[in-house]
Parts: C-alpha cells; structure tokens; sequence
C-alpha cells in the first residue's frame, strides 16, 4: 500500500471553527480531478511518527526581525494497532510541515509542541470522506503555510492561543 500513486496538493484552508487545520490533506488522482476534502469520522491515537525541524532566514508575515522554524511531520503507512479504530488494518501516512517565528515565543511553543507529540496528542488516525484510514491532525492548531489564508501569517494571536491549548491538555 502506498500513496505514491497519488499527488499530493496543498492549498489554503480555513480553520474549522477555530480547532486547527483540516484533519488530512485532499488528494488528487491526477490535478484535473478535485476529489472531496476529506472528514473526520473516526478516529485513533498517533501512530510512530516523526517531528524534526530546522531554522530558515526568511521571515514570517507578522514577525519581521527573526527567522523562521520549520517543523517537519512524517508517519509512514502502517497498519493500525489497538489503539486505532480498525486494528490490524492498513493507514496512509503523512507528510506535512509547520511554521513558527524563530524567536522567544516560537521556540517556547516549538518546545511545547514537541512535548505534546511525544505524548501522542498531535495526530490522530481518522477516516475520510472516501473511506480510507490516514494519518490526520488533532485539534492543535499549526501554520502549515507561510502565507496564503487562516493556516499561514500574519496571525498576531497565534502562539498565545495554541499556548492555551497545549496548556489546557496539560502540556507546560
């Protein structure tokens, strides 16, 4: 099983109500047909991932005297465990990325982040509109753009409340 078939395509959503971005990514068998932005209708705990990052010299919209701090996410494809809603059945994984200013506060949340991805609060097994088990976000909310609407720059109040929601799921 394998994704490679399909190519992968972001673009620009709006935050649903406020609890972060979309749970996966649409997917286009090929760039002519838009398939359904895919829906969360179950869901399991994080499978093994991995969260690396990096610092870059361009700025962020909004924060105009730093670099910024790209977090990369990867989950390859698996099959589901107990603690997922199909155990035993096979997940797409996922690749994604996020962005924080490299300052004080950036890497003050960068840290928090990565406390909440050990505890496996960051992802999410779920399935889409069509069907499929994929790896998905949770309800922390992450820039996964640099510009481009609500999931990129310039938000001033960003990092204060993803701070909150870390902090009210215990993550200090």
């Amino acid at each position: 099983m394998g994704a490679s078939h399909h190519k992968e395509k972001f673009d620009c959503n709006m935050y649903l109500n406020g609890k972060g971005p979309p749970t996966i990514m649409k997917e286009w068998a090929n760039e002519e047909e838009v398939l359904p932005q895919p829906v969360v209708t179950t869901e399991g705990k994080q499978p093994e991932g991995e969260m690396t990052w990096t610092t870059l010299s361009s700025c962020l919209a909004g924060y105009p005297n730093c670099g910024t701090i790209k977090i990369n996410y990867v989950f390859k494809d698996g099959i589901q465990t107990a603690t997922h809603p199909n155990p035993g059945s096979p997940y797409y994984g996922l690749n994604s990325a996020a962005y924080l200013p490299d300052n004080r506060e950036g890497n003050k949340t960068l840290k928090l982040l990565k406390k909440a991805f050990d505890q496996g609060l960051v992802f999410k097994v779920v399935t889409n509109s069509r069907g499929e088990e994929a790896v998905g976000w949770s309800d922390i909310p992450h820039k996964t753009m640099t510009s481009c609407g609500a999931e990129s720059y310039p938000d001033p109040n960003y990092l204060k409340n993803v701070n909150k929601i870390l902090k009210d799921k215990g993550i200090a």
